[in-house]
């Protein structure tokens, strides 16, 4: 079900009356089923690209709100997922509202919801202009890469990417805050996060700026599996 009502714009008379699938979606994506869950996230996406602007502000931010502040886990995991479409929709005032809706999501005590705040991050900062991701994202991400949780951490090299590819090579303070990061997560406690790193190292190399400057990081770990990666 989760999947199919994605497809049913058309059978409830087109898209000004899409926003009538969004309540049993809203049901499915709080759920405890992950996969449930991942098809009704899908399915809300697929919608909300069919729906005007003022549907979006009047009724698929209010969903996205409701399940950001949900009392449970699952609905603020589904919630993650679904920032960055109807972003681009949205008037300025409610794009303000929906990145401070996001912030406290990052900032959530439970470390699954971090981790998906994290997941979902990368996409998010590429709706937005370089002034935007610099004040807002990457206090986010810097958050995010000195969580206490490996999990997350590790998830933050794609930020990492995308941020650096928002970014101009102009703002060179920015990039200087990044590579700051990145040589944070080369140095990480955790084989997992440095083994991440080196995993997407052909992708650092792509961003201007901040390949040059790191690359020697990529071949001081001791361990042989990272050091493959770099290497291959």
């Amino acid at each position: 079900m989760s999947d199919e009502l994605g497809g049913f714009v058309e059978y409830v008379g087109g898209p000004e009356y899409g926003h009538v699938l969004l309540s049993p979606l809203e049901n499915l994506a709080a759920i405890e089923e992950p996969l449930v869950r991942e098809k009704a996230v899908e399915s809300l996406n697929k919608i909300c690209k069919e729906l005007s602007q003022p549907q979006v502000e009047d009724y698929f931010i209010p969903l996205i709100v409701r399940l950001s502040k949900a009392d449970w886990f699952t609905s603020k995991i589904s919630a993650t997922g679904l920032y960055n479409v109807p972003y681009s929709k949205a008037a300025p005032p409610s794009q303000e509202g929906l990145r401070q809706q996001f912030s406290q999501l990052v900032h959530d005590e439970t470390p699954m919801v971090r981790r998906q705040a994290a997941n979902n991050l990368a996409k998010f900062v590429k709706e937005m202009p370089p002034a935007i991701v610099i004040d807002e994202m990457i206090p986010l991400f810097q958050h995010l890469a000195s969580d206490d949780q490996d999990s997350v951490r590790l998830l933050t090299v794609e930020i990492l990417i995308s941020i650096a590819e928002v970014i101009p090579k102009e703002q060179q303070t920015s990039h200087g805050t990044l590579l700051t990061a990145l040589r944070s997560l080369f140095e990480d406690k955790s084989w997992r996060v440095r083994y991440m790193v080196a995993d997407r190292f052909e992708k650092v190399k792509q961003t201007p700026t901040i390949c040059l400057k790191t690359a020697a990081y990529s071949y001081t770990d001791r361990e042989s599996c990272r050091r493959g990666n770099c290497i291959s």
